[in-house]
């Protein structure tokens, strides 16, 4: 079982409610307090080092010491999301929210269920940076209690059609689909590869079989050479100057030469720039207005409580989109679908 999939298990439905605070029995010095329920540097720690890792899974590449030293910057700005999710998960245990030890158990097997033994799953634990199983059953118990309180939050909230379609025709910039280029390529790396294989073309031969053949772009060759749709000025500047020349279903009449080789480019369509339908984008506009009224909700529940926060939190966000990690060794670069202009 790799270490990705290990995780991926163990962390299950636990990373949606991250941040929270633990119950931990572990001596340790208090970093906060929510209406007097503390939050320690080691529920900070563990916490904050489970959400790095994930990050860095997600997107397949590997913490360096480095870069694990950088995010520490990070940690006090982290410290404020356990913080307000804490006041959430206080919220959910007054509904009544907290699961019952049957449901939590059930879960828990599910996972441990997945692995040899009761020995292999506190393993994999540790390997994850779960200490043990208490902690494991904690980090269940407010995941499972956060997320049945947002869902019974949403399932509460009711939204007018009237006020969804004047927020589309307010915001009809958001909903606009820039225009497109649709096409395929064969990559290869030098101009006699090239013209040898348009010669082929002109003949019958396949695109597609060629493209899947030949062609040196891993990430478009098993798929015909199809590059999908990409709005303009997402190509290389020769390759989409030379695709936006044809007519659709053309191929260039001779090869294309770019930094990553030389191309041969077919263009499969051409989409003009539209504004999608409301229909099409009503339940995007519906979980916009709900979430901003959740984001308001436990804006007035933090309000009302007693926080004290002992750590200073400097400005730096945290990252919401990419991660500042290093690649891992031997990833691949970017494709000629998604690289910026350049001769």
């Amino acid at each position: 079982m790799s270490k990705r999939f290990i995780r991926a298990f163990l962390l299950l439905g636990l990373i949606a409610a991250l941040p929270l605070a633990l119950a931990t029995t572990v001596k340790s010095t208090v970093v906060a307090e929510v209406n007097g329920q503390p939050i320690t540097q080691s529920d900070l720690n563990l916490q904050f080092n489970l959400f790095i890792q994930n990050l860095a899974a997600q997107r397949g590449v590997q913490l360096t010491p480095e870069i694990q030293k950088r995010f520490e910057l990070l940690k006090p700005q982290f410290l404020g999301r356990m913080v307000e999710d804490l006041v959430v998960a206080q919220q959910a245990a007054k509904e009544g929210l907290i699961p019952r030890a049957k449901v939590m158990d059930a879960r828990i097997k599910q996972v441990e269920g997945q692995f040899k033994d009761t020995q292999a799953f506190e393993k994999a634990l540790k390997k994850a940076g779960i200490p043990n199983l208490t902690v494991y059953r904690a980090l269940v118990r407010q995941s499972m209690t956060y997320t049945s309180f947002m869902n019974r939050l949403f399932a509460k909230m009711q939204v007018s059609v009237p006020a969804m379609r004047a927020l589309y025709y307010l915001s009809q910039n958001r909903f606009r689909r820039p225009a497109e280029l649709c096409v395929s390529h064969i990559l290869v790396k030098t101009d006699k590869e090239a013209k040898t294989l348009l010669v082929d073309l002109k003949n019958g031969a396949s695109f597609a079989k060629l493209a899947k053949e030949y062609s040196q772009d891993p990430g478009s060759k098993d798929q015909g050479g199809s590059l999908g749709c990409q709005p303009y000025g997402t190509f290389a500047a020769p390759f989409e100057a030379a695709a936006r020349a044809l007519t659709v279903g053309r191929i260039t009449p001779r090869p294309v030469k770019t930094r990553f080789g030389y191309h041969i480019i077919r263009l499969d369509a051409k989409k003009p720039a539209v504004v999608e339908p409301f229909a099409q984008v009503e339940p995007q506009i519906e979980k916009q207005i709900k979430s901003e009224a959740v984001r308001d909700y436990v804006a007035s529940l933090k309000a009302r409580a007693s926080i004290k926060v002992l750590l200073q939190t400097p400005s730096q966000p945290l990252p919401a989109g990419k991660a500042h990690v290093a690649p891992k060794k031997g990833a691949a670069t970017a494709s000629p679908s998604a690289t910026p202009k350049s001769k």
